[in-house]
């Protein structure tokens, strides 16, 4: 195929605009680069981070991207204009993971720091901060359609939670305990944590009757049926 040439330092992080047009990457020499696929050129150098950048990903109609650092920052570009439009002091320590909401109003990030933040695009504020991960948090990625959305951290765990954006509140929906083999599903409402478990290698006498609870209580809970 092709090469790109322009970073001065190793890439850590590259992605196609949606149209496929496009290719934005970034690494440490503190520099996001925007690339024509067609032309195999450079469109533009953006060098507003003082730190390495962990990732930057186009929005899904790719008139904006996104870029996270280890100066603990998110910055957002408008790609019409190729400005900075909106800058985040995001972390308190750097940001590991960014993501878009299908619907690009808006944004979340993860970090060194453990948390899990979401943002408001068009309002350039934070909507809610999440504790979940014992460590730091490495990646985020929301579902097709927004209504989910899912973390990894350093404690070895997946967790999926639902948005509800609307509702103004958050919830857990599973856990996943890779190293354990645990399976853990989680329900998060009126500021109560429910939590149903099944540890998936107990005794075999135990197993079978755990799992089934487990099914019938993740099917209770993405029907919306579980009460406080």
């Amino acid at each position: 195929m092709f090469t790109l040439t322009g970073h001065k330092n190793w890439i850590k992080t590259s992605s196609f605009s949606p149209d496929n047009r496009l290719i934005c990457s970034g690494g440490e020499d503190k520099t996001v680069i925007l690339w024509d696929t067609e032309s195999q050129k450079v469109l533009y150098h953006f060098s507003d981070h003082l730190g390495a950048i962990n990732d930057c990903k186009f929005n899904s109609d790719g008139t904006c991207l996104a870029s996270c650092s280890t100066d603990k920052k998110v910055k957002l570009y408008d790609l019409r204009c190729k400005r900075l439009i909106q800058n985040y002091d995001a972390h308190g320590e750097a940001v590991t993971k960014i993501d878009f909401h299908p619907k690009n109003n808006y944004m979340i990030t993860t970090s060194l720091d453990s948390k899990i933040k979401l943002w408001e695009i068009n309002k350039g504020v934070l909507e809610y901060t999440l504790y979940g991960h014992n460590g730091s948090t490495n990646s985020c990625a929301f579902s097709k359609y927004g209504d989910y959305f899912a973390t990894g951290g350093s404690d070895s765990l997946a967790m999926i939670w639902k948005t509800n954006l609307e509702a103004e509140q958050t919830e857990y929906i599973n856990v996943l305990d890779g190293p354990k083999n645990q399976l853990i599903s989680k329900v998060k409402s009126s500021g109560k944590l429910k939590n149903a478990s099944s540890r998936l290698d107990q005794q075999e006498n135990m197993s079978k009757t755990k799992t089934q609870n487990l099914k019938e209580t993740t099917k209770e809970i993405l029907k919306g049926d579980v009460s406080d």
